[in-house]
């Protein structure tokens, strides 16, 4: 990730930690978002040929991968019944090398486990469902790659122009390595969470819900199934 200082104004590059030089003067963050829907409808489209051969493209234009292009390159492996399924895990740990914000990978990985614990008893969604889940996980990304970026860019217009004008990439990649480092850990995980223990439940907090009756129709359904 790198900033151009122009006339006061800041004409951001947004990728991950990594550092790359784009010979363009659109944002990189512009042209990605042309290349994030390409992607996607690549991706339902079930063009698989043509979806490797755009992420290639991108990391051929130097635009390196972040939350949106890791997400649909994860669940890809899902989606895809022509690779393994679980390369969508190699995935993941690269998004972890990546230092990729940490609540998408949770997201990510998360979804994904649930994935082959359904599998494991025969119970996993159709490829048509998931790629709701796949959609819900995109466009989030999408938003919190925007919010990044707007996040930085007030932190940024909070010092002094002189500073700025002094940063270099490694300054911006120490700024976003602290902020990785800080959303590891968030309040709302509990600390059993991050332990993968049990969360503890208090039951004092839920009332007992009282059987509904069921009407004419669910009791006969009942009645007809009990009775098959």
């Amino acid at each position: 990730m790198f900033f151009k200082v122009i006339s006061g104004n800041f004409f951001r590059s947004f990728s991950t930690l990594t550092t790359t030089h784009v010979t363009r003067r659109r944002p990189v963050w512009k042209i990605k978002q042309t290349y994030y829907h390409k992607l996607w409808n690549l991706l339902t489209s079930k063009k698989w040929d043509e979806f490797n051969q755009t992420l290639q493209l991108m990391r051929e234009k130097g635009l390196n991968n972040d939350e949106v292009t890791y997400t649909l390159k994860a669940h890809y492996f899902i989606l895809n019944p022509y690779v393994a399924v679980e390369n969508c895990y190699l995935v993941i740990e690269e998004m972890k090398r990546a230092l990729i914000h940490p609540a998408v990978i949770r997201m990510n990985e998360n979804l994904i486990n649930s994935y082959f614990e359904l599998e494991e008893i025969g119970c996993e969604p159709p490829k048509l469902l998931w790629q709701n889940f796949t959609k819900m996980i995109f466009q989030t990304s999408i938003k919190l790659n925007r919010v990044r970026r707007h996040n930085l860019k007030r932190q940024l217009l909070l010092k002094d122009p002189e500073d700025v004008m002094k940063l270099t990439d490694k300054d911006v990649e120490k700024m976003l390595i602290e902020e990785h480092n800080s959303n590891l850990i968030t309040p709302f995980m509990a600390i059993d969470e991050i332990h993968d223990d049990p969360i503890e439940v208090n039951p004092e907090k839920f009332k007992p819900i009282k059987p509904k009756k069921l009407d004419f129709i669910s009791l006969y359904s009942l009645q007809h199934y009990d009775s098959e």
